[in-house]
């Protein structure tokens, strides 16, 4: 396991370079060193402040402020976390208190402004942490820390002072994707101090910005800090609506079991249905950005699709759960699978309880498999259905 030490031995190899120096720094190099600060970390904590810039600040987009204490987790599962912060929808709007931290198991929130503390099993109130982890740094205490990010264009933008910090400033994209970033990592730990997420769509013009201060790389935290109690007076509610059924774990719909029907929306905007997908096998695969798993597993669903790209059979991948871009994910890897976006009604009517889970549906609209977590032959097992189902269709009945 890495140690706080290799971050301290570190900071002083990455001691200021000069103005000139940093002009011409490696953005590839400096966001390999950033990765490595970041893996040495085994718990951090900072403030945090979310906002809008451009056009995007005009409308209601949410402002977001807060202390954030994260640890990893235990063999390399989600960080825990403890978030204390306020939001308001508007510039105009009341400012709404909010607690919430997640243990390892369990997910916990605490509102202010509705007197109501939620708690629940993960995944099942993931909700509960929806809003407040958008304070959250992406890729700290992460697995395979800025990997997406180096996989495209980058550039170096010379430094920029966030909140004191010298940072170097990595531009990740090119002008004319729709969305890109702009990472400001400090020059002196090479932990990021600043993530602007740009956009630039036709309906979706400017940025969100999100800026910490005050970083420790080495808070003192026990197990109690990652775990809330319900304030005197407020009402408690259960949050079981992804992950638990009354007093059982919810288990996959079993074969020869209708397919629920369900309507999505793609990213043009197109609404794909079960019903106009007849006479056809349909694979579904329900993923989450945030998982790993779901996206070791969607190289091997694009494998399929390619498979099968001339044949009646529909591969899609549904988007559930998600604070992330699903969209940015699948142009950065150029997967060309149908991409449908919001199916966390679906997931419910599918008993998906975690992710990713991934069915294949027969011509007449029954289930014929269904996997769930993740499998390093997902290709194979789906392609041995697939087929066997094609062939089944050709047979004189």
């Amino acid at each position: 396991m890495l140690h706080r030490g290799i971050l301290i031995a570190a900071a002083g190899v990455w001691a200021y370079a000069t103005a000139a120096l940093a002009q011409d720094a490696d953005p590839a190099k400096v966001l390999k060193e950033a990765a490595a600060a970041a893996g040495a970390i085994e718990a951090v904590s900072y403030d945090s402040e979310l906002r809008a810039e451009g056009a995007l600040a005009k409308r209601a987009s949410p402002s977001m402020r807060g202390r954030v204490i994260a640890q990893r987790g235990a063999g390399g599962g989600e960080p825990l976390l403890r978030i204390e912060g306020d939001s308001r929808t508007s510039a105009a709007a009341r400012e709404s208190r909010f607690s919430a931290a997640f243990d390892g198991k369990s997910a916990y929130r605490i509102d202010q402004h509705k007197k109501e503390f939620g708690r629940g099993a993960m995944p099942g109130a993931a909700e509960l942490l929806d809003a407040p982890a958008l304070l959250v740094m992406p890729d700290f205490l992460a697995p395979g820390a800025f990997a997406d990010a180096r996989q495209r264009p980058l550039r170096h933008e010379g430094v920029q002072d966030v909140n004191g910090v010298p940072c170097d400033v990595v531009r990740v994209g090119n002008d004319s994707d729709a969305n890109l970033a702009r990472w400001y990592i400090a020059q002196n730990d090479r932990i990021p101090r600043r993530l602007d997420r740009i956009y630039n769509l036709p309906r979706l013009k400017g940025v969100i910005v999100l800026a910490l201060s005050n970083v420790n790389t080495a808070p003192k935290t026990s197990p109690d800090t990652f775990r809330l109690t319900p304030p005197a007076g407020f009402k408690s509610v259960e949050h079981r609506s992804r992950g638990t059924e009354s007093m059982r774990q919810r288990v996959l719909l079993s074969m020869a079991d209708p397919a629920p029907a369900w309507e999505l929306k793609a990213p043009d905007g197109q609404t794909v249905s079960l019903s106009t997908l007849r006479g056809r096998v349909v694979v579904l695969n329900f993923f989450a950005t945030w998982c790993a798993y779901s996206k070791q597993g969607l190289p091997l669903l694009q494998r399929v699709h390619d498979q099968y790209r001339d044949k009646p059979v529909s591969v899609f991948a549904i988007s559930i759960w998600d604070s992330g871009d699903p969209v940015a994910l699948f142009r950065e890897k150029g997967y060309t699978v149908p991409l449908l976006l919001s199916g966390d009604k679906v997931a419910d009517a599918f008993q998906v309880a975690s992710t990713p889970v991934t069915y294949v549906i027969d011509a007449g609209g029954k289930v014929a498999l269904a996997l769930g977590e993740h499998h390093d032959d997902l290709d194979k097992q789906l392609s041995a259905a697939i087929d066997r189902l094609l062939t089944a269709d050709k047979e004189p009945k």
